[in-house]
């Protein structure tokens, strides 16, 4: 596991902004077309399993992986294993009564299978859309169609499960697992990937979801036992891993993360530990951002970036 030094991070802030975010962003793309290479090199896969915890970057990951392959050739389906949900009334209780949506349990592998394998087979099938409002679980909301010069990204909290992937009829596929792999240090103060992703998660659900960081760290508990359950035992076996940490990122983060300690003060019970790391850190504006950085899923753009064509910041 790599570990950023704060203060080495902060002599490249001083020296030149600009190069460190290109550098970091140079870097997590040529994984992206290390790994596209690589599917394209064994010449015979069908599924591109994506897997990996709350707040890793998958969408963008996927995203761009996507429009890599398109560019190299292939044509590329992008299929999210959230919309093979059961319907909620349908979804099996965890022992306390609470509804389990982290099991594979939650999940219509039975529904999965009969898509997967008439796609494969009849080289066309409609496939199910999953209402998180309502809950329901709608058949044959949209059409996908394959042929020999198709890959399909498929995307989800299990897809490394093999249990799972017995279910998609056909072992041609190729697993990878990202996240953030690297995390930070200053002296004896050290904010783990783990940690990193929690603060991603704060930022992103007070900006994206109305939830305040203390409602996010008490179910983070309950987030990573699922991630130790359902993701960690099956990372050994995956073909490939992208790391989404970006050396940047505890500078890009302050200005919010000291914002949401004045404005939720008592959140310092629970993560007062990571904060000093983050005052011995310059701060990174946002500004400073690429339109296509990873760190947009996290993050509230700005107006000017918002502005752009939808399709820049298209996900699944």
């Amino acid at each position: 596991m790599r570990y950023y030094n704060i203060e080495e991070i902060n002599y490249f802030l001083k020296v030149n902004k600009k190069k460190l975010v290109l550098d970091n962003e140079s870097r997590y793309r040529g994984e992206l077309f290390e790994l596209a290479n690589e599917i394209i090199k064994k010449g015979d896969i069908k599924i591109i399993l994506i897997g990996g915890p709350s707040c890793a970057g998958k969408t963008t990951t996927c995203r761009l992986l996507h429009e890599i392959l398109v560019k190299k050739g292939l044509r590329v389906l992008d299929v999210s294993l959230d919309d093979f949900f059961k319907n909620r009334v349908d979804t099996p209780l965890l022992p306390n009564g609470n509804k389990d949506y982290d099991s594979l349990r939650a999940i219509n592998l039975d529904q999965m299978r009969k898509c997967f394998t008439k796609l494969f087979t009849e080289g066309k099938a409609g496939f199910p859309q999953y209402d998180f409002i309502t809950g329901v679980n709608s058949d044959d909301v949209y059409n996908l169609e394959y042929d020999e010069k198709t890959v399909i990204i498929f995307e989800g909290l299990h897809t490394l499960n093999p249990e799972l992937i017995a279910e998609l009829g056909t072992d041609k596929v190729y697993k990878v697992y990202a996240s953030a792999l690297s995390g930070f240090n200053y002296m004896e103060h050290v904010v783990d990937p783990r940690n990193l992703r929690l603060v991603r998660r704060m930022i992103r659900d007070v900006t994206r979801r109305g939830h305040s960081p203390i409602e996010t760290f008490k179910s983070w508990v309950d987030v990573c036992d699922a991630e130790d359950k359902y993701i960690t035992p099956f990372r050994p076996n995956v073909d490939y891993s992208v790391d989404t940490t970006h050396s940047f990122e505890m500078a890009l983060y302050k200005k919010e993360m000291l914002c949401l300690v004045r404005q939720y003060p008592e959140i310092l019970d629970y993560i007062g530990f990571l904060i000093p790391p983050f005052e011995r850190t310059l701060t990174l504006s946002k500004e400073k951002l690429p339109k296509t950085s990873l760190m947009w899923e996290f993050l509230d753009m700005p107006e000017k970036y918002k502005k752009q064509p939808k399709e820049v910041f298209r996900s699944k």
